[in-house]
């Protein structure tokens, strides 16, 4: 029997007719397989599979030797001719973007009447109607008629409409891309349905001829049209294979629904998660997302109500109780309306709970901060006065208490009382010249009318230099590009280096180097001298006080030394934050 029904004809007769169907194979597969998946391929690759299917029938019908074989494979694949017109419908629909498909009766107008009519169609088939084709295999007779000519016609009618749908879309498009391949669509759609109708509706029904069973090989330039269009024109915009569902999922937000009875549905997996709730469409009381009574009052007074009265909320701080611990988050809330009445509020919560606890941990950390740098200003005006009254103690008083013992000789003896008050008064210059310069050293250059360059000169010409070659460069230093206080910090941190040199380098020659890079100043102090291990020896007061006034600035300090192979000191300040410090 099997035989009898599938191989009474040649090699070339079966790859004749069976090729149109494993070219819809093919691209069935291509679109369930290798596709964005949206409601408009799922359709078209459904219209394909009925394609193939028809086909299929089709190529059966040459070898089938018997009428009841026949009659038997046509109740079986009638399914697919007759489905082939409500998905094509369906999808000429879809694809234009038809008002249609929004009608919640869309879906049973257009398949409803075809499942009534196959039904009708197997269970009153007649089989006096068919007869064989020595070319065509078995083929309908013009003698058709009932429910196979009303089924024929009806058909029929909603392929040309399918057809006409996609035309009359494709002419109303401008001239481009998209009206390029809405011309190549429809152009696939009106070949076969014209063809279709004049070989298997007019010949057997209006000229009484034989019909011409070559409907479904013609309907393979549909699907070749739809996926030429696919891939040379990108038909379908990739925006559509994005559900809403799909977008619900991947969003890294709370999305709520609040009902007039303030419960809660879930309506994203990460909500889900996040609220530990066993699925996505879990309701849960409002209340319970807060720690308190009173926190939940507040927000339903002012967020909740609102929205409920049709006011959007935005960008509002909540703090939700989650799973035992909290969860702070920027929440913006917006009625749903249906029919101008608010019927639910959507939530929609970012959780900032990271972003709150970095915060905070950079506030401490600027605290830690702050703490350290004003440690360090304390520590170097300590130091600072510990300096000046050493000074005062060990050098000034000195000087100072010799001068009163020469007085006190001038007193007592009058033979070299002139010898003792000379000596004396050359003692009081001493002190004084000494007070000079220390109060010259405490002294900023903006305020003794000096200008930088000229303030660091009189630094490096002291007598302590007399034992080594001092370099100043400023050849590349705009000194009216930095504001006063940063003068002030820079002449300062040389000061600070320079005394380090002069009592620990035993250097042979310095360098200090200023210039302007880019929107930086560059301070660079180097030395040959003896350097010391970094590793053993921790920053002193001394290079504390340096990198306290750098970071004043937002100056990166660089340090590079080790024994015997000298000291080099860089300091790089950034213009624009220490413009806008000075």
């Amino acid at each position: 029997m099997l035989s009898t029904l599938l191989f009474q004809f040649s090699a070339a007769q079966a790859l004749l007719t069976f090729l149109p169907a494993g070219i819809n194979l093919g691209i069935a597969v291509y679109v369930f397989f290798y596709l964005p998946r949206h409601r408009t391929t799922d359709i078209f690759g459904f219209a394909v599979v009925a394609l193939m299917f028809w086909q299929i029938s089709d190529g059966l019908y040459i070898g089938l030797e018997t009428r009841a074989a026949a009659i038997l494979v046509d109740k079986v694949f009638s399914v697919s001719w007759m489905s082939l017109a409500p998905l094509g419908f369906h999808f000429a629909c879809r694809y234009t973007g038809s008002r249609l498909v929004r009608s919640p009766l869309f879906l049973a107008l257009t398949y409803g009447p075809f499942f009534v009519l196959h039904r009708l169609y197997i269970s009153f088939i007649d089989e006096s109607r068919l007869i064989r084709d020595p070319q065509w295999g078995w083929v309908v007779t013009p003698e058709s008629h009932g429910i196979e000519v009303f089924a024929n016609w009806f058909v029929s009618a909603t392929m040309v409409v399918m057809a006409l749908i996609l035309l009359v879309n494709a002419l109303r498009q401008p001239r481009g891309e998209r009206r390029m391949q809405m011309m190549l669509v429809a152009g696939g759609a009106l070949v076969p349905v014209v063809g279709g109708i004049t070989l298997e509706v007019v010949f057997p029904m209006v000229l009484g001829r034989n019909e011409l069973p070559l409907t479904s090989g013609l309907i393979t330039f549909f699907s070749i049209a739809v996926i030429t269009a696919v891939r040379r024109y990108r038909l379908f915009d990739p925006v559509e294979s994005l559900s809403l569902d799909k977008v619900l999922q991947q969003v890294p937000n709370l999305v709520l629904l609040v009902r007039p009875d303030l419960q809660v549905r879930v309506l994203n997996s990460f909500s889900q998660t996040r609220l530990g709730t066993r699925s996505m469409d879990s309701i849960v009381p409002l209340r319970s997302l807060f720690e308190s009574k009173e926190l939940y009052e507040v927000f339903h007074h002012n967020i909740i109500a609102p929205a409920f009265a049709g006011a959007s909320v935005g960008n509002r701080s909540v703090t939700f109780r989650v799973n035992g611990s909290d969860m702070h988050t920027l929440l913006s809330a917006e009625p749903v309306l249906n029919a101008g009445q608010v019927q639910a509020v959507l939530l929609v919560a970012n959780d900032i709970s990271s972003y709150l606890m970095l915060a905070e941990e950079l506030k401490r950390s600027n605290d830690r901060r702050h703490r350290d740098v004003t440690e360090a200003v304390i520590a170097a005006q300590e130091n600072e006065r510990r300096i000046i009254g050493a000074e005062l103690h060990d050098n000034v008083n000195q000087i100072l208490t010799s001068a009163r013992l020469y007085m006190d000789l001038a007193t007592s003896d009058e033979a070299q009382r002139a010898q003792f008050l000379s000596m004396a008064g050359n003692i009081v210059s001493q002190a004084m010249q000494e007070v000079r310069k220390l109060s010259h050293s405490l002294i900023p250059p903006s305020l003794s009318g000096e200008t930088l360059v000229e303030a660091l000169t009189h630094l490096l010409q002291s007598p302590s230099t007399e034992h080594f070659e001092v370099e100043l460069d400023v050849a590349l230093f705009d000194e009216d590009s930095i504001p006063p206080k940063l003068k002030l910090t820079i002449y300062r941190i040389v000061q600070e280096q320079w005394s380090n040199i002069v009592k620990h380098a035993a250097a042979k020659k310095v360098v200090v180097s200023l210039r302007n890079q880019r929107n930086s100043i560059i301070l660079l102090v180097s030395d040959n001298g003896l350097g010391f291990d970094a590793s053993e020896h921790p920053h002193g007061v001394g290079l504390k006080n340096i990198e306290t006034r750098a970071l004043l600035h937002e100056g990166r300090l660089t340090l590079e030394t080790a024994r015997n192979k000298g000291c080099r000191l860089q300091v790089e300040f950034p213009l624009t934050v220490a413009a806008f410090a000075g």
